[in-house]
């Protein structure tokens, strides 16, 4: 064979070559895209619903408190009725309301003011666990301008101590935007509703009533108070100084006598000067 010959080889086999390459990287391509995309959504599912706090394992706690222009509602029972389920909550288990006590409301009260999610399947937890849902499960009605709950029917607009009105909501002292049935609920939230002028000062959380109940149930203490610092009295002239200051003592006219020093003293103990 020619060298013309071997050399038209070369030239047409060349590109056979380039496009088995391509090939190759193109496969590796998409078998890279197919493992991300399962990753992806792998990880989106975790996220989701179904994998997001609280869980299953959790019992979380939130004080939740309504204000009626000035007026807390005061701790509230569940809805009468709702006192059997089905599910594996068992008999006696908060139920939602409308369903003649047979399906179990993963955000129920305890007649405590408090919110307590307890979800028994995934789909009851995650962001599902939302102040909306709360009060859907309770028959109770609320949205971004009007609220239902127990003896308060309120919307924006109506009177509130002679001006109008409107609807309010704070989470953990910081007031909020938009509409509360979408903010999901975590432990320890103290959240308030508060119909009210548009102008005044929402209520501190410290005044829900639920705000003390919350905090035992967290097992929350008072701060602790500390201890004065021991003092040592003076016999002779009745004052006080810190422990272990030195003190000069006044004798009658014409005596004098030197300045006597304190030892550290005992609570409860009167230290005497030396002699």
């Amino acid at each position: 064979m020619g060298k013309s010959s071997r050399q038209k080889r070369r030239t047409f086999q060349t590109p056979k070559r380039s496009r088995n390459g391509a090939n190759l990287i193109w496969y590796a391509m998409a078998g890279i895209l197919v493992v991300a995309g399962a990753l992806g959504i792998a990880v989106s599912r975790s996220k989701s619903a179904n994998g997001s706090a609280p869980t299953t394992k959790d019992h979380w706690h939130i004080a939740l408190g309504v204000n009626d222009c000035g007026t807390w509602v005061p701790n509230w029972a569940w809805p009468p009725g709702n006192v059997t389920s089905t599910q594996s909550a068992g008999a006696g288990a908060p139920a939602r309301s409308g369903t003649g006590g047979l399906i179990y409301a993963p955000l129920h009260s305890h007649d405590d003011g408090l919110i307590h999610i307890e979800p028994l399947t995934d789909s009851d937890g995650g962001k599902n666990a939302n102040l909306g849902a709360y009060f859907k499960y309770g028959g109770w009605k609320l949205s971004q301008t009007s609220i239902k709950f127990v003896s308060v029917d309120e919307k924006n607009g109506n009177k509130c101590q002679g001006k109008p009105g409107v609807l309010r909501w704070s989470v953990n002292g910081k007031e909020k935007q938009g509409d509360p049935t979408k903010y999901k609920l975590n432990d320890a939230d103290v959240v308030e509703l508060v119909f009210t002028t548009a102008t005044a000062k929402l209520p501190p959380t410290t005044d829900v009533p639920s705000f003390t109940d919350l905090q035992q149930v967290l097992g929350n203490s008072p701060t602790a108070t500390a201890t004065p610092t021991p003092s040592a009295t003076n016999p002779s002239t009745g004052t006080t100084a810190p422990t272990g200051s030195t003190t000069a003592t006044t004798a009658p006219t014409g005596t004098t006598t030197a300045a006597s020093t304190t030892s550290p003293t005992t609570v409860g103990n009167t230290t005497t000067p030396t002699s």
